[in-house]
């Protein structure tokens, strides 16, 4: 039973992970881009369908992207997410030695094959 709440925990805080971009040059959600051929290729978050790609051919694009936001379609809006009161930085350092001890504890309770 310990075990099947540890997993069902990872499992929420995974969910959780789901976010936009912001693309701080437009001020604008990204929920999906790319880069091919030396361009940069994004999608709004409040274009609902696939086919509105924006692109540009900036070679600095990178330093406009900032993780961590979500889209509202109610009010139109890219706001900054807040996870349990943490940064993004320190939300996905959390997780990250969570899956640590997780990897730990599967170390060392399964028992292996002895010889």
């Amino acid at each position: 039973m310990k075990i099947f709440v540890f997993i069902l925990v990872i499992f929420s805080l995974s969910i959780s992970l789901n976010a936009d971009w912001l693309y701080g040059k437009n001020d604008k959600c990204v929920n999906d881009f790319y880069y091919k051929n030396g361009t940069f290729y994004y999608h709004y978050s409040k274009d609902d369908n696939g086919s509105n790609w924006h692109s540009t051919t900036s070679n600095n694009y990178y330093k406009y992207l900032y993780s961590g936001f979500s889209y509202d379609p109610s009010t139109n809006i890219c706001s900054n997410r807040d996870y349990l009161g943490l940064t993004s930085f320190g939300y996905n350092f959390m997780y990250a030695l969570t899956g640590l001890l997780f990897g730990f504890l599967m170390f060392w309770l399964i028992p292996g094959t002895k010889k």
